[in-house]
């Protein structure tokens, strides 16, 4: 949930995700995040996962499911729009599960104070546990992370050409 919105904000977007959890949970997703944007017309925006990625089909089913639950309950007011997709693949990694999907890929971690050699690392996640990751960083060296010590992590594309074409 975003944390620089304002209290009124921050209560209603608690009280959509505490209805929007079961919701995915049903569906077999899982709620990655949920923002809530207070406007002239509000907007609220659900990120969901699973295993193998999120299909258009998912975010449809998923929308259309909690939108019926929303028009059920007072948890809302009034009109609103409701957007449901992937976290996609650089958005921010916000819960451990995140991380156990996304092993064998290659990540970019930043950390809160700097390690050893600095404080941003790019390699490809081994393993991660309840308290550390394993990331190899490069020619096969390896580094053990806190998870408590990342102030950001997420996965990251990388584009590669064949030999000879572009730069």
């Amino acid at each position: 949930m975003t944390s620089s919105a304002p209290p009124r904000a921050l209560a209603l977007a608690k009280k959509l995700q505490d209805l929007a959890t079961p919701v995915a949970e049903e569906l077999g997703y899982e709620l990655i995040d949920l923002e809530f944007l207070d406007g002239r017309r509000p907007t609220i925006r659900v990120f969901i996962d699973k295993d193998g990625g999120v299909t258009l089909d998912d975010c449809t089913t998923m929308s259309r499911r909690l939108g019926d639950r929303l028009d059920e309950t007072d948890v809302h007011a009034g009109p609103y729009n409701l957007e449901v997709s992937s976290p996609g693949i650089e958005r921010p990694f916000r819960k451990l599960s995140q991380y156990r999907r996304s092993i064998g890929k290659t990540i970019e971690v930043i950390l809160a104070e700097p390690m050893e050699k600095g404080s941003h690392y790019r390699g490809e996640l081994l393993a991660v546990n309840d308290l550390q990751l394993e990331l190899r960083i490069e020619k096969g060296e390896t580094k053990v992370i806190p998870l408590d010590q990342i102030r950001r992590a997420n996965r990251t594309v990388e584009f590669r050409t064949k030999a000879g074409q572009g730069s």
